[in-house]
């Protein structure tokens, strides 16, 4: 069956096409709805805001890249310090670890909270139009 909206061919049981079009209600669906079914929101949640869903996914490869830093820059901090000098280092390290644990909930939380906005808009929007 094919698509009218995008040409893309789709099988005979398909109620969506990736595009989201609706070839039961001949309507395009443009946001993820708990109305629609399983398949179709995730056709939906993959093709909106492209840009949204980069930037928060730059949050989550961001946790890492930073996590890692600090805890690498702490484990060279305490090998290489001096005798005289492994509290403070010591110190330093564990101030590394606490921010690369903080790192790893607030950066993600951001990514998230993102893509919870682009879910509000697209409700809102939804809501609106009837």
């Amino acid at each position: 069956m094919e698509c009218p909206r995008c040409h893309l061919e789709n099988p005979p049981s398909a109620e969506y096409c990736e595009c989201g079009y609706s070839f039961v209600t001949k309507s395009v669906a443009h946001c993820v709805s708990t109305a629609l079914p399983r398949e179709a929101n995730t056709v939906l949640r993959s093709r909106r805001y492209p840009a949204h869903e980069k930037i928060s996914g730059g949050f989550r490869a961001l946790e890492w890249i930073f996590a890692a830093g600090f805890v690498i820059s702490g484990i060279v901090a305490v090998v290489s310090s001096t005798d005289q000098a492994k509290p403070i280092t010591l110190a330093a390290a564990i101030g590394a670890a606490i921010m690369a644990a903080v790192l790893g909930l607030v950066l993600p939380s951001i990514g998230e909270g993102i893509v919870l906005f682009v879910d509000i808009a697209c409700d809102v929007r939804t809501i609106a139009s009837g």
